[in-house]
């Protein structure tokens, strides 16, 4: 049964592996996928398939030998380990993003339109050049679209941050995205029930 479990998590970190190609070299063709140039959505869904498939292959290890402390021991170091990796993954726009452009502030993007206004997500797109080419990027997260209108006036010019191999993602904001305060948090926990088992 252990070798199920293992099949698992190497099917997760595939997946894993392959968002993370995307993100890293967006222009590059995955070869092993049967559509090589996965669109954003497409990418989150294998992410999450790929968190499943892990999260199986973990608890699978860990229900079927926790009976020994060196099984506890790499239980909690794999689950600390994937939210660690989830910890970078969810910051690896902004570590990419690192060239300063001025860009124009387009307008937004509204997310649930039946909701209260104030509750509604928004995702601001900009035009900026680079390199002599013209690009109109959206952001890649999602913020309140109070916050939004109170730092961005449409048609002014904003200094935002872009990947200089793909130029048309970009960083608006300097903040690190809630995901990433949660993921931290776990691996830590983890890391303090590792310290413990040891």
């Amino acid at each position: 049964m252990i070798i199920a479990w293992v099949l698992s998590m190497a099917v997760g970190m595939l997946c894993l592996g392959v968002v993370v190609y995307r993100v890293r070299y967006p222009d590059r063709p995955v070869r092993i996928l049967v559509n090589a140039n996965p669109s954003a959505v497409e990418q989150v869904k294998l992410a999450g398939f790929g968190i499943f498939m892990n999260m199986i292959g973990i608890f699978g290890i860990g229900m079927d030998r926790l009976d020994t402390g060196w099984s506890r021991i790499g239980f909690v170091a794999s689950l600390g380990a994937l939210f660690v990796f989830l910890t970078v993954l969810s910051v690896l726009n902004d570590i990419l993003c690192t060239y300063p452009v001025k860009a124009v502030y387009e307008g937004v993007t509204l997310s649930a339109p039946g909701q209260n206004t104030g509750a509604r997500k928004a995702m601001p797109h900009f035009s900026y050049d680079y390199n002599g080419v013209h690009y109109q990027a959206q952001a890649p997260a999602a913020y309140s679209i109070t916050w939004v209108n109170k730092r961005f006036v449409k048609g002014r010019v904003y200094q935002i941050k872009i990947n200089p191999k793909a130029p048309s993602e970009i960083k608006i904001t300097n903040r690190f995205p809630k995901e990433f305060w949660l993921y931290a948090i776990l691996s830590a926990a983890t890391l303090i029930g590792l310290i413990g088992l040891v």
